[in-house]
């Protein structure tokens, strides 16, 4: 083993020439090429003295670091003989930003998001990639006022360690340090030409851009990551057992580093063992009953909001009437599945788009091509599209269909909508399905309808107000009339039909005035398209002014 350190960089490299693939093998049904588990080692140590462990034992690391390389250093670099390597970050306790995770994965053209937990007040920070060099260009990034980094995937310079700082001047020692992996191929895509659609990898879990596989959080097991661990194992078939072994745990790419189970903080020093819940909340949308037992009456809610509304109440009616209240609260499941309710996983194509309608197909939901599973005892329902102009979620809507192709109507012209298909599970009398908002992913497609060919017709025209010299005339505004370079044009003609007067408008009202009293008139609104001078046909409304 080689290890060096450059004396200008405080980046550690600790280049392992031993082969890891005794360790790396470990696969389910033998077909994954994607290693198990890269090396677990302890962080407290840091930046002293540490281990290193690549299991099994044999392949353990011991490296130390001379005392003026403990405060400038940023990370250490891992490599086998096949050059995968691993990123390890170190942030030291005077860091001015605190990444609040160790690694973060971005898709090719995604754009970085990382939470810190400490950052300063200014809006921004300055990163650059190690190692650092002081003479070349930093990078200025926004830092959100939740405390979220943000930095466009067209300036990220390909994986590896990345420093933050407050200033282009401040000491290393007070830099923040994170690692980047990015994947080959968009988000939710992998494959050769990136052509094929990953799972649902839950809980955390990132698919391989290479074999659609995915690789889970430590702790966590099972083909989509939908399995927990027991004790202190971890890996694909939960066959390592940490113990003892270190507190943070770096994965394979697309994964990278993170804090053991059960283990956070800087260094992942802090032990929340007991505090970490047995196994991942499941949420559906509907298939679910939130129970209230008190003064022995028991009653069902389906709304968790209203559920403690009545809770509140029920122990303020019982300190006032001096009563002892045993509220229980029970949480009972209609419809459960380790993988979830069945959900498509490829997103719904759009297609036929006009200004007012379009067509929306997607595939058949079959069990082994597609996330979840249909739990025992219940049946596949209808294919239900949600859809909603984007910006405003008060509009969707929703359409339930048997069919794969499902025509929209009644759309907004020049307007961008989201739409996404829902999988119905029939139990019984009740209907679920996972809405993505919980914890099942729900792909969706945005699309935006066109304008209209020709101008469209203008409805609901009516007189509103009568005076023996004006007539006020209003109707239904179409909502894209600027969007698609339209205007209203309103036309008054004499009983003789001879024209008195055409306003030009953008507003859905208009009063005509100096008329005669007690006269019939007759008057026309169309929509006029000031680019092409197309203008929509309609017909003609009577009206007659008040007498004196």
């Amino acid at each position: 083993m080689e290890v060096g350190r450059g004396q200008s960089t405080g980046l550690l490299a600790v280049v392992v020439m031993a082969s890891i693939t005794s360790f790396n093998s470990n696969s389910v049904g033998g077909s994954s090429t994607i290693p198990d588990v890269s090396f677990v080692y302890e962080m407290t140590k840091f930046p002293s003295y540490t281990n290193a462990f690549y299991l099994p034992e044999k392949n353990r690391i011991n490296f130390k670091w001379d005392k003026d390389g403990r405060k400038s250093s940023r990370g250490l670099v891992c490599a086998d003989e096949a050059s995968a390597n691993v990123s390890v970050p170190i942030t030291g306790e005077l860091a001015h930003n605190i990444p609040g995770s160790l690694s973060v994965t971005v898709s090719r053209e995604q754009e970085l998001r990382l939470k810190l937990e400490n950052a300063t007040s200014m809006g921004f920070v300055w990163w650059q990639k190690e190692p650092v060099v002081r003479d070349e260009t930093w990078y200025k990034a926004t830092v959100t006022e939740d405390k979220i980094l943000k930095i466009p995937f067209s300036q990220l310079n390909g994986s590896g360690l990345y420093s933050i700082a407050s200033t282009k001047s401040d000491p290393v020692k007070t830099f923040g340090t994170f690692t980047v992996i990015v994947r080959e191929c968009p988000e939710h895509k992998y494959g050769t030409g990136c052509s094929e659609w990953c799972p649902d990898c839950m809980y955390g879990g990132e698919c391989s851009a290479g074999e659609g596989e995915c690789v889970c959080p430590p702790g966590l097991s099972g083909n989509r990551c939908q399995t927990k661990c027991e004790g202190n194992k971890i890996g694909k078939n939960c066959n390592i057992d940490i113990e003892g072994k270190g507190t943070q745990i770096c994965l394979p790419a697309p994964f990278g580093c993170q804090c053991a189970p059960g283990y956070m903080g800087l260094r992942c020093e802090t032990d929340t063992t007991r505090l970490s819940p047995s196994h991942p909340t499941y949420n559906y949308h509907l298939c679910f009953q939130i129970v209230l037992k008190a003064f022995g009456v028991q009653v069902a809610f389906r709304s968790a909001p209203i559920a403690k509304k009545v809770a509140l109440e029920s122990q303020d009616y019982a300190v006032k009437a001096r009563k002892q209240i045993v509220l229980e609260v029970i949480i009972r499941f209609d419809v459960f599945s380790d993988l979830g309710l069945p959900r498509l996983r490829k997103p719904p194509g759009v297609s036929d788009i006009k200004h007012d309608q379009v067509t929306v197909t997607f595939e058949y939901w079959y069990e082994n091509d597609a996330d979840g599973e249909l739990p025992q005892g219940t049946l596949l329902g209808n294919y239900i599209v949600v859809y909603w102009v984007q910006g405003d979620p008060e509009s969707a809507r929703n359409i339930s269909s048997s069919n794969n192709k499902i025509h929209l109507t009644g759309l907004i012209g020049k307007t961008n909508y989201t739409a996404k298909v829902l999988v119905e599970v029939i139990n019984g009398v009740k209907k679920c399905y996972e809405d993505g908002e919980k914890r099942g992913r729900v792909h969706s497609v945005d699309f935006a309808t066109t304008c209209p060919d020709t101008p469209p017709t203008v409805n609901d025209v009516r007189t509103t107000k009568k005076t023996p010299t004006s007539l006020t005339i209003e109707w239904e505004e179409v909502p894209y009339l600027t969007r698609c370079h339209l205007e209203y044009i309103i036309e008054i003609f004499s009983r003789a039909s001879t024209p008195i007067e055409k306003q030009h408008l953008q507003a859905g009202r208009s009063t005509v005035t100096q008329l005669t009293p007690f006269t019939n008139y007759t008057y026309r609104v169309s929509t006029k398209n000031t680019v092409t001078g197309k203008v929509s046909s309609t017909g003609r409304f009577e009206a007659r002014t008040n007498p004196t």
